[in-house]
Formats: C-alpha cells, structure tokens, sequence
C-alpha cells in the first residue's frame, strides 16, 4: 500500500502537467507584460511589447483548446518578450534619467516565430560584432568558366494567311432570297 500511493501521486501529477503548467507560466507571463507596461515598454519597446501580448493571447487561446503543449510554449515565449521590452525600457529610462546606460544582460529573447535551434541569433552577446564560424575563414571562390552566347537563330517573318472563298458560294437550289410559295 505504501508503494502504491507514492506513484498514484506521480500518475496524478502527470495528468495535471499540462494544464498547471501552461496555468502556471500564463500567470507569469502576464506578471512580466504588467512590469513592462509600468515601464512604458509600449512606448520604448514596441516590439518586444507587441510579441509578448500577441504570444500571451495567442497561449491562452491554445489553452482554451485544451492543446497544452503549445500554450506553454506560446506562454514562454510571451514571459520572455515581456521581458526582454521591461528591460530595454528600464535601460532607456534610466538613459533619460542621466544614468550611464546599462548593458541589458538576460537569457531570454524575443524572436519571432519558431525557436531555432543552433542558429545565432542577433540578441546574443557572445555573436555581437562577430562573425559566425563558417563565415570567420571564407572558402576560395570557384571560377566558373565563361560560356559563350548561342549564336541567334534568324526568324523568317510569318505571312499571313489569307481565308480562302469557296469556289460555289451556295449550294444549287439556294441561289435566292426568295421563299417558296405556300411559306410566307
């Protein structure tokens, strides 16, 4: 019995991920669009501001469909949107405040559309003012060999083609206008 209440709770709270989860990350991404709309990040940071509230509408409306998978990660991505613009608004405030400007160091990033894995990115430090490795060595170009033009071929003007009159315009016995008698 002992055994068995342990991995009732673990099947439980399997089932319930999906739904505390998405739950859970809603709640906190809509905590980090209210701290960048108290930093004027609508107005600083319109981007980032605008991709957090798009992703946070667009995670509730997949949570709605019960399709959790992607309200966490539309959830996530909104989380890190907002704060990405409440920093970049923090630092311009501080900038007009006559404060030196400080280097906005964060792991989140706003990128739109999928996450893409291995690719850099322009938001990372490291990759600022840097090359990516395989464009740090460029390769030797290959020379292609030139190809010379086809010489033209000449176009013969196209004649027109003149319709051509039957011979016998009407069959015998339809020579006239004329009805015959009985029709009129």
């Amino acid at each position: 019995m002992r055994a068995v209440v342990p991995f009732a709770l673990l099947l439980l709270g399997g089932v319930a991920c999906g739904p505390v989860q998405s739950s859970t990350l809603l709640v906190d991404a809509a905590a980090e669009l209210a701290a960048a709309d108290t930093a004027e990040a609508k107005e600083l940071a319109p981007f980032e501001y605008t991709a957090a509230e798009a992703y946070l509408h667009k995670a509730r409306e997949e949570q709605s469909y019960a399709d959790f998978e992607l309200a966490v990660d539309f959830a996530r991505k909104s989380r890190a949107c907002a704060r990405v613009a409440r920093m970049i608004a923090e630092a311009k405030t501080k900038e007009k405040m006559g404060a030196q400007r400080p280097t906005i160091r964060t792991r989140a990033k706003c990128r739109p559309g999928p996450y893409r894995e291995g690719m850099p990115d322009a938001q990372d430090e490291e990759m600022v003012g840097k090359r990516a490795p395989a464009e740090a060595a460029p390769a030797k170009a290959r020379v292609e060999p030139k190809k010379q033009a086809a010489p033209e071929k000449k176009k013969t003007p196209v004649k027109p083609i003149a319709p051509k009159e039957p011979a016998d315009p009407l069959p015998e016995g339809d020579e006239g206008d004329e009805l015959p008698e009985g029709d009129s």
